[in-house]
């Protein structure tokens, strides 16, 4: 199933109703009659449209904003309360494991979630990936040590990954996704604060037990939507078995899948402009995810600020990006004039030197440089973050606007899985590396590790390793501004 679409219509008679049917796209529409009319079809056509009133449109919609708002706030909540979790668990050397399990789970599934959604229809699948979300933030909760917390978030993700995926092809209005995305952004880090400080970081996971059963309710009336044709195990032999498990595979050994779906969509990487979209996608998410991790630890540990306090100092930060999300979002739909490269060159540029000026960071840097820094790093990752989506879904027909969405959200969270990973791997190397000779190999020992704090002789070596991961992140920013070149004559279409 390729997405939902809402818009206002007059009534439709039966006879207009079933010449829609007809269509590859199944739409939403809300008649003069107070009623919804879904239309969904595939190619045998055997799908009706059906009548839902508009509470009931009003509930999947709520339930689907609420979906996306769920997987947004649990990327952004965790980001304060991490370097709190590791130092309780003694594990600071395996604190990027904690975010790149969750994203790597979360890559691999989303194209498969897309085919399940294909063969089983939209609504059993986000059920089931409701469900898993919540078991997996339950046990993440629940966790005794880092280990179980990284295998929680992996179980989280095979939900998490269903979530985005789905609701991201459903929802074809792109402010409903920037604005939860928005929402998020800003109010996670705070709220994984405000818990870790004053009850425990265990509830930055245990709060997506209640959203998650508003989500569920809402989500139910979807079952008013018609589902694909067939018996359960014909679809089951629908399935590309061997793609899947290549897929996984080769994701795991941190090998890019190109081509997940098989050679049928192999076409779009002979494009070079959707490659870039691609590109730009990966990159993006390399340099801002990764980041928005190591930030709070230079906050907690190096600046020596509490979760909440940390949680405020990335406000800078979201803002920038919510604000520049709907004004790149506005520049798009009402003008031509700026090409999707140009406004994707100019957010890397801004990357570029958010980035190096981060990576200046040190024990008496002051607020209105932090404010400063953050603030034109976001404004480069909010230039980015939907055009990549809208540049992709100009260049390429109308039939492949599903697929090559899903390729770029799948980039994007595949990018993170490679940036946290190497990001973590040279902070700890960095670190260990400029411990005296006595400390060696006790880096993270109950002796170094004193109620939840670094010992302050080491807080300089600790910012020195952080500035080398930002200093890094430029290096993915100029990435993302060497791959959007191809885009620079790619103008939005009326």
């Amino acid at each position: 199933m390729d997405g939902l679409k809402f818009k206002a219509l007059p009534h439709l008679s039966s006879d207009a109703a079933s010449a829609n049917v007809a269509e590859k796209d199944h739409k939403l529409q809300i008649s003069s009659d107070n009623n919804a009319i879904v239309e969904d079809s595939e190619t045998n056509n055997s799908y009706k449209p059906q009548h839902i009133s508009k509470i009931q449109f009003l509930l999947v919609f709520v339930g689907l904003s609420m979906a996306i708002f769920l997987t947004a706030l649990d990327l952004t909540i965790i980001s304060t309360a991490l370097p709190t979790i590791a130092l309780e668990f003694k594990a600071l050397n395996e604190l990027a494991w904690v975010e790149t399990s969750y994203l790597l789970v979360e890559a691999v599934v989303q194209p498969i979630y897309g085919e399940l959604s294909n063969i089983f229809g939209r609504k059993p699948v986000l059920l089931t990936a409701i469900f898993l979300f919540e078991f997996g933030s339950l046990l993440c909760g629940l966790s005794v040590n880092m280990t179980m917390l990284i295998i929680s978030r992996a179980v989280a993700a095979l939900g998490g990954g269903g979530l985005m995926g789905s609701c991201q092809r459903t929802w074809k209005v792109s402010g409903i996704i920037v604005g939860c995305y928005g929402i998020a952004s800003v109010v996670g880090p705070l709220v994984g604060g405000v818990f870790t400080d004053n009850i425990t970081w265990r509830w930055a996971f245990l709060m997506n037990l209640p959203l998650g059963v508003i989500t569920f309710i809402s989500i139910i009336y979807l079952l008013h939507l018609p589902s694909p044709t067939g018996s359960f195990w014909s679809k089951l032999l629908r399935i590309d078995w061997l793609g899947a498990f290549t897929l996984v595979s080769a994701t795991i050994l941190l090998l890019l899948p190109l081509y997940w779906a098989g050679t049928k969509y192999i076409y779009l990487f002979k494009n070079p402009k959707v490659v870039a979209c691609f590109g730009v996608s990966l990159f993006h998410g390399m340099a801002f995810i990764s980041l928005l991790l190591f930030m709070p630890l230079y906050f907690q540990v190096v600046k020596s600020e509490s979760a909440t306090i940390s949680g405020l100092e990335l406000i800078p930060l979201m803002m920038g990006i919510l604000f520049m999300d709907i004004f790149s979002g506005q520049l798009v739909s009402r003008t031509v004039f700026f090409s999707y490269g140009t406004i994707c060159t100019f957010g890397s540029i801004l990357m570029i030197i958010g980035s190096g000026l981060i990576s200046t960071f040190s024990e008496n840097t002051n607020k209105s440089q932090i404010i400063g820094y953050s603030i034109i790093f976001g404004l480069g990752v909010g230039l980015i973050t939907q055009t990549t989506v809208l540049a992709g879904q100009g260049i390429v027909q109308y039939e492949d606007i599903a697929t090559v969405t899903s390729f770029i959200v799948f980039f994007r969270t595949i990018g993170p899985v490679f940036g946290v990973a190497i990001l973590g791997t040279v902070f700890n190397n960095v670190f260990k590396s400029n411990l005296p000779l006595q400390l060696q190999g006790s880096l993270y020992s109950t002796s170094l590790v004193v109620k939840g704090q670094i010992p302050e002789s080491l807080i300089h070596d600790f910012a020195l390793g952080l500035d080398i991961v930002f200093g890094i992140t430029i290096i993915f920013a100029g990435l993302a501004l060497i791959s959007s070149l191809p885009l620079m004559t790619v103008k939005p279409q009326r």
